[in-house]
């Protein structure tokens, strides 16, 4: 009976590598959209645009989160954290240097504010899932209590 549990311990897919399976996969379409597609407005605002240093970059985070995503719960959210952080980084100089990130990712014009917002959004999310949590309560482990 013992063995039955831990093995289904094992298979069960927790939080951090579900997180990673759904966010790996879109970073994964947004990659293949990018070369497929090339640029993609709408009311004015770009929504997709194909720049080989920016579309490298997405498909390594998506090979990043996948990666997080079929491994041990316990291996994942260090990938994620690191995405997280990296993606926090981003956002940072998305919002305060916005010339210069856009010249870094290689469009040679400030990066699109919509951009900004989806690295914020990955960053969080990463983070927040990456985070991690207290065995037995799924607290993280600075807000638990004796």
């Amino acid at each position: 009976m013992a063995r039955k549990t831990r093995r289904m311990a094992r298979e069960t897919r927790g939080p951090a590598r579900t997180f990673a399976l759904v966010l790996g996969t879109a970073y994964l379409g947004v990659a293949l959209l990018e070369v497929l597609v090339g640029r993609w407005t709408a009311g004015g605002a770009v929504l997709l645009d194909h720049e080989p240093v920016h579309n490298t970059i997405h498909w390594l985070t998506a090979a990043a989160l996948l990666t997080a995503a079929f491994v041990r719960e316990s291996a994942a959210r260090p990938i994620l954290l690191g995405v997280g952080t990296v993606f926090a980084l981003v956002s940072l100089m998305g919002v305060f240097a916005r010339g210069t990130t856009g010249e870094l990712l290689g469009y040679g014009h400030a990066i699109p504010w919509v951009y900004n917002w989806i690295h914020i959004a990955t960053a969080a999310g990463a983070l927040y899932f990456g985070w991690p949590t207290h065995a037995r309560t799924g607290m993280p482990s600075a807000t638990r209590t004796a």
